[in-house]
């Protein structure tokens, strides 16, 4: 059983010190917090290239049904979403 004596030091039930460590274990917590910001930096990159116009050709593609009429517009994407997916 272990006792809590200070911040981040526990007391073994044989009455060592032993430090606190993360909640998890061994640097799990730094593989973590590495993938959200590849994640993150990641989406911006695409988020650039969608905003530069790079994907303008998605949404266009053949199989992509697109429909318009003097007071309506249909657009059903199939292939894009398969692409997508």
């Amino acid at each position: 059983m272990a006792s809590r004596t200070g911040a981040g030091v526990f007391l073994t039930a044989s009455g060592h010190r032993a430090e606190a460590r993360g909640p998890y274990p061994d640097g799990m917590d730094r593989g973590v917090g590495t993938l959200i910001m590849i994640t993150g930096v990641v989406l911006v990159v695409i988020g650039a290239l969608v905003w530069s116009g790079a994907f303008g050709w998605f949404g266009r593609l053949p199989g992509d049904i697109r429909i318009e009429r003097e007071s309506t517009q249909v657009f059903i994407p199939i292939t894009s979403m398969i692409v997508a997916s």
